[in-house]
């Protein structure tokens, strides 16, 4: 995410979501709850984020 682009590509994926899927409202839910102190505070704070996927062979 560029600098300055808030908490949009986030944001979009909780808005787009499929809520009847089973237990996906309450994600979103979990979602927007993390994005509402980051939109609020942001600016206090040097906010960096981290996507981790497994390694499909182990190495």
């Amino acid at each position: 995410m560029l600098p300055g682009s808030g908490d949009a590509p986030l944001g979009a994926h909780a808005d787009a979501a499929d809520l009847t899927r089973p237990g996906r409202a309450g994600a979103v839910a979990d979602t927007r709850a993390e994005i509402a102190p980051r939109r609020a505070h942001g600016a206090e704070y040097g906010y960096v984020g981290h996507v981790l996927r497994p390694v499909a062979d182990g190495t």
